[in-house]
């Protein structure tokens, strides 16, 4: 049986144990090989360590981080749950990729607030003035886009 890899971390400030001996996957995970069902494949580190501390993971469970670092491994940070209890923790602890951070976004912040305080100004106009179709202006009048900004500022 071949040895299995030594696992090595650094503990931080918010006592979280960042690994420092393993790759990490796209997203920020560090994973190890595992054998299940006599076939090998790759799993995120923090899964094994649940798993050999405190048993087998149910089917369709997920291992979610209390600490919200992708690195820890420290066994107390971890706990068992679903996918919709994940992105509950994401939402409450304001964690979603949103506004000038999403994927794609056209707009920043200050931007949004001109588009949200100009009234003489067509929303024609004022997609061309910040290069975006006009469909976008009227959700972000709408509060149906930038809701959380829009939510923030007291009037508009």
């Amino acid at each position: 049986m071949a040895k299995r890899k030594q696992i090595n971390y650094i503990k931080n400030t918010k006592g979280c144990y960042i690994c420092t001996s393993h790759r990490r996957n796209h997203k920020g995970y560090p994973c190890i090989e595992v054998k299940e069902n006599g076939k090998r494949k790759n799993t995120n580190l923090s899964r094994y360590i649940y798993s050999v501390i405190y048993g087998k993971i149910p089917d369709g469970k997920i291992i979610r981080h209390k600490c919200d670092e992708p690195g820890c491994i420290n066994p107390k940070h971890l706990e068992i749950g679903t996918h919709k209890d994940n992105m509950k923790d994401m939402l409450e602890r304001k964690r979603e990729c949103w506004g000038e951070n999403k994927h794609g976004s056209k707009l920043k912040e200050k931007q949004v607030l001109e588009i949200l305080k100009n009234t003489s100004s067509g929303i024609r106009e004022l997609g061309r003035k910040y290069n975006v179709a006009h469909t976008t202006i009227i959700r972000i009048k709408q509060g149906k886009k930038w809701k959380r900004l829009r939510e923030n500022i007291k009037e508009v």
